[in-house]
């Protein structure tokens, strides 16, 4: 089967990962799996360029200047017709789009008119797709209705701005993506049941085309290790608390609100502990910056690794760690937190997004509200001092990561999409020779 992938994501966050790990989940299995891209290259495996010469880049760039304020390169691009057509010639027996939008977008409009000629998958990371132009409306439910009067635009508390333009033009957009979508025949992959619901209750596809497939993470990969060696290996003290926190890879220091709440969580924490369990805390920060971060941190040991480069290390910085924090304030279905249950690692989340899926609460790790620092406090303090509730956790951390996540879960889902696409497509074919 040849599937060809595309999207535009600059292969630094979760949602890239998901890509590249499912590209080469499938390669592995003997699929003809390409990935297409119009911008940098990715350095993929089978990696086809789409980008044009010279004055298609112009073009773009300009096209760009014109209307990133309005959401326009999201839509369309000038130089999208030849690159769509290079797609298009590459002969997918099926299309599978992830990340849509950016410098090197792929145009929605051209999206859902190819769902009409050939089998499209559409795996949807965030809510860019059925809103106004932000990918996570937060406490925000005006993309139900229309969008309009759009409150990260308007800078309203307690909301962060997920959009590149400024000017309130959510209402128009959201209208021509619904206009794009009316009578495609898009097959909708979400990898949380929340954010199904959500596409669902858009109505931008047919309810009977969506689908939750988790995304794949290499149990094999991550996996409890040596936390001995780890540890060792990190600089961690043999009997030290530490808690883990990854910021954004670019910046450990400001990533979807996690900062504040983290820093009040661990000055409440170290209060909560005593001066003995509280001269062993430490706080291990993954993300370029988190030396700053650490600088904020007062009465705490913090200990910023920077970025991470391979998988193999990322796992064993999970390994030197007692418990993985996450205080996002919204998100879907993070790489992170998968992460670190395939290790065995218990997580201390907000009970935001799809993250309760897979942070049970007091089964594979503990939940709070998103900006409730007091009970971070508490759930922290909890598994970092009840050492068999820890290995409790984390046992079943990891049977959730094999049951859901691994390889071979997830290529049987993937593949189970992929031919229903096809044959929906055959079926339709059929019907209009009769």
């Amino acid at each position: 089967m040849r599937i060809l992938h595309l999207t535009s994501n600059d292969g630094r966050t979760g949602g890239a990962r998901a890509v590249e790990r499912l590209h080469g989940l499938l390669l592995r299995h003997g699929e003809d799996s390409l990935v297409a891209h119009a911008g940098p290259p990715f350095g993929y495996d089978g990696e086809i360029d789409l980008r044009r010469g010279p004055l298609g880049r112009v073009a773009d760039k300009a096209w760009r200047m014109a209307t990133d304020r309005s959401g326009g390169p999201g839509m369309w691009r000038p130089s999208w017709g030849a690159q769509g057509r290079r797609a298009e010639a590459l002969g997918p027996d099926v299309v599978h789009v992830h990340w849509t939008y950016g410098a090197s977008s792929v145009p929605l409009r051209w999206i859902c008119e190819l769902s009409r000629r050939m089998p499209v998958v559409w795996t949807m990371h965030d809510m860019w797709a059925v809103t106004g132009g932000c990918t996570n409306p937060q406490a925000c439910e005006r993309w139900r209705d229309g969008c309009g009067s759009c409150p990260q635009i308007a800078g309203e508390p307690g909301y962060e701005k997920t959009m590149d333009f400024d000017r309130d033009v959510t209402a128009a957009l959201l209208h021509r993506k619904r206009s794009a979508f009316a009578g495609t025949r898009l097959h909708g992959v979400m990898p949380s049941e929340w954010m199904l619901e959500r596409i669902a209750a858009s109505g931008a596809l047919d309810g009977d085309r969506l689908t939750v497939v988790r995304n794949v993470v290499d149990t094999v990969v991550f996996s409890p290790g040596d936390r001995g060696a780890a540890r060792a290996e990190l600089g961690v003290p043999p009997d030290g608390l530490a808690v883990l926190f990854v910021g954004k890879p670019g910046d450990a220091t400001a990533y979807r609100g996690r900062h504040p709440v983290m820093l009040d969580a661990l000055g409440r924490l170290r209060e909560a502990l005593g001066p003995t369990d509280a001269s062993r805390l430490v706080l291990v920060v993954v993300g370029a910056g988190g030396g700053a971060l650490c600088d904020r941190l007062e009465g705490v040991r913090c200990l910023p690794v920077g970025s991470v480069g391979s998988e193999e290390a990322m796992s064993r910085v999970f390994a030197a760690s007692d418990v993985f924090l996450d205080t996002t304030q919204y998100d879907n279905f993070p790489a992170i937190v998968q992460e670190s249950l395939s290790c065995g690692v218990p997580v201390v989340a907000s009970a935001v997004g799809g993250i309760p899926e897979m942070v049970v609460d007091g089964e594979t790790g503990l939940l709070a509200e998103a900006s409730d620092a007091v009970a971070f406090a508490a759930h922290l303090r909890e598994v970092l001092l009840d050492e068999p509730l820890r290995a409790r956790l984390g046992a079943t951390a990891r049977r959730l990561a094999e049951a859901e996540f691994s390889s071979g879960t997830v290529l049987s889902a993937m593949l189970g999409v992929y031919e229903a696409a096809i044959s929906a497509d055959r079926d339709r074919r059929s019907e209009g020779k009769r």
